[in-house]
C-alpha cells in the first residue's frame, strides 16, 4: 500500500512543526534569579560558540539592549546608559550587573543572530534585586518544667510588622500562630537545635538567626522542691526564734542592774537643787590703822558707795 506524497509532506510538517514548539518552549523559559542589593550579580551562559552566530546580544525587558557583541570582529559594545552599571565577559557571555539596585529588576535575555539575521533566545532571567534580611530577635513569654519537661512560648519578631509564635518542648518547637505572610522575601522558622532555641529568618539571598539556650530559659522556672521550701521555712523561723531570745535576755540583765540583794528595787531619790536670788554684795571699805602720829587723806574714787583711806605710819611697826 503506497502512502500518497501529500499526507508523507503533512507528517513532517507536523513533526517540524512540533520540534519547533518544543525548542521554543524550552528557549522561553524563565528561571528567576535573587540577588543581594548593593552587591554585584552575575548572569551567566552556557553552550554559546561564537562561531554559530553572527551576533551576540544581552537585552533588558525585550526593549532595551545592554551589550553587543560581533563574532565577525570579535568585539563588544556596552551601550552608554549601562557603561558604568555593567561588565561583560567575552570568553563566557556572561554579564555582570555592578552593585545591584532596585531599579535593576526585570527580565534579563540573552540572544544569539544566526547569518540569516534570525534571532534565538538563549536564556531569559527574571532578576529580583532583595534586601539582606532583618536581624530577628526572640523573646520567650512563659516558661513552665513539669515531669522534667521544660515547655516554653516563644515569639520571634523580624522588623516592626512579622511575628511568628511557637511552642517548644526539649526537642522540637510547633508553629500555634503567624503575624506576616511567608514568601520569598522572608521566611520565619524557630526550631530546637543544639540545646538551644533558634528563631532563623531568611529569604533568597541572606539569612540570619537569634537562640537562646533551654538550660538558661528553664532554669528560671524551675520550681522549688518541697524539701528545699521546708528547709527555708525552719531556718526563717530558727533565726527569729533566736533573735528574741537575745533580746530577752538583755532586758533583764538591765533589770538585773535595778535591783537589790533582795530582789527589791532600790529607791530611787532624786535631789532637785533650788536656786535663790542672792543680793548684791556690801561696799567693800579698806582701813589701815597707823600708831603714832599719822597723815590720812582720802582719795575721791568713782564708786561713792566705796571708800578708801590711806594712812602714813610714821615711826610704828605693825605685827601681822
Amino acid at each position: 500500500m503506497e502512502i500518497p506524497a501529500c499526507v508523507c509532506l503533512r507528517f513532517f510538517s507536523f513533526l517540524w512543526l512540533l520540534v519547533g514548539m518544543l525548542e521554543g518552549t524550552e528557549s522561553e523559559q524563565v528561571i528567576d534569579r535573587y540577588g543581594s542589593k548593593g552587591k554585584s550579580f552575575l548572569l551567566d551562559v552556557g553552550g554559546v560558540k561564537p562561531a554559530e552566530f553572527r551576533k551576540f546580544y544581552w537585552k533588558l525587558n525585550n526593549t532595551q539592549t545592554i551589550v553587543e557583541y560581533t563574532s565577525k570582529n570579535n568585539e563588544f559594545e556596552i551601550f552608554p546608559r549601562y557603561k558604568e552599571k555593567v561588565m561583560f565577559y567575552e570568553k563566557n557571555f556572561s554579564l555582570k550587573i555592578l552593585k545591584l539596585e532596585e531599579s535593576n529588576r526585570g527580565i534579563y535575555t540573552a540572544i544569539t543572530q544566526d547569518i540569516h539575521g534570525k534571532d534565538k533566545n538563549i536564556v531569559i532571567y527574571r532578576l529580583i534585586p532583595q534586601d539582606s534580611v532583618i536581624k530577628p530577635e526572640l523573646k520567650v513569654k512563659s516558661a513552665s518544667v513539669s515531669e522534667e519537661r521544660c515547655n516554653i512560648s516563644a515569639t520571634c519578631t523580624v522588623g516592626q510588622d512579622n511575628s511568628v509564635s511557637y511552642r517548644c518542648q526539649q526537642t522540637q518547637c510547633t508553629e500555634v500562630g503567624r503575624d506576616y505572610t511567608e514568601s520569598d522575601d522572608l521566611e520565619i522558622v524557630v526550631t530546637v537545635k543544639n540545646s538551644s532555641i533558634v528563631c532563623n529568618a531568611s529569604n533568597r539571598v541572606s539569612n540570619d538567626s537569634h537562640s537562646l539556650a533551654l538550660k538558661d530559659v528553664c532554669r528560671n522556672s524551675e520550681p522549688h522542691n518541697a524539701a528545699g521550701i521546708i528547709g527555708v521555712t525552719a531556718g526563717t523561723i530558727l533565726t527569729i526564734l533566736i533573735i528574741s531570745i537575745l533580746s530577752i535576755y538583755v532586758c533583764v540583765k538591765k533589770n538585773r542592774r535595778a535591783t537589790n540583794q533582795d530582789g527589791n528595787l532600790e529607791p530611787l531619790n532624786t535631789t532637785y537643787a533650788s536656786v535663790q536670788e542672792t543680793s548684791a554684795p556690801p561696799p567693800v571699805e579698806t582701813l589701815y590703822a597707823a600708831v603714832g602720829p599719822r597723815e590720812c587723806q582720802s582719795k575721791p574714787v568713782k564708786h561713792p558707795e566705796e571708800t578708801t583711806i590711806y594712812c602714813t605710819v610714821q615711826g610704828a611697826h605693825i605685827n601681822s
